[in-house]
């Protein structure tokens, strides 16, 4: 039997601007991809992992240390063009956040620089493309990673671009 992510992914065809798009939507299957994704590579469309900038900075993140360290991943870190999958709004929970043992290498914390687009998420990824129709949550992007529509200010750890760093 296959799998809802496979099924999507038969069903993509390309639209006249030669993106992939669904022919028919099912925005049920759709929901339990982003879930999925939230699992397997930390996207958010709320909360505190969530930038409703949409830019996912070191530089606004909870986890800075000085002007180019990390609480949580080692070396060295650009404020202004670098992330990783751990990415915590500066505001959330002030005060509150862990701080682990041993930090991540920059490898085990999907860090990445985009220098010239200096910011990540859906609306900067060449896996996200504008839907020919939004979806019935209104999200305008359709998602070619994970089959489904998400938020231009949402981001996932395999966000991507032509000047990403890692």
């Amino acid at each position: 039997m296959p799998r809802d992510f496979d099924v999507a992914i038969d069903q993509l065809t390309k639209n006249a601007s030669g993106y992939l798009e669904p022919k028919n939507r099912d925005y049920g299957a759709e929901s339990r991809r982003r879930h999925e994704a939230e699992t397997a590579a930390f996207y958010y469309e709320f909360g505190p992992f969530y930038d409703h900038h949409g830019d996912y900075l070191c530089g606004e993140c909870i986890r800075k240390k000085g002007s180019s360290g990390c609480t949580w991943v080692e070396g060295k870190i650009s404020m202004e063009a670098g992330s990783c999958m751990f990415w915590k709004r500066e505001e959330a929970e002030r005060g509150t956040d862990t701080v682990p043992s041993k930090k991540y290498s920059k490898e085990m914390a999907g860090y990445a620089e985009r220098p010239k687009a200096l910011g990540f998420g859906c609306k900067r990824c060449e896996y996200a493309d504008k839907a020919k129709h939004p979806d019935n949550d209104g999200r305008p992007l359709f998602c070619r990673i994970w089959a489904a529509g998400v938020a231009p200010t949402a981001c996932c750890a395999l966000e991507d671009g032509p000047d990403l760093v890692s």
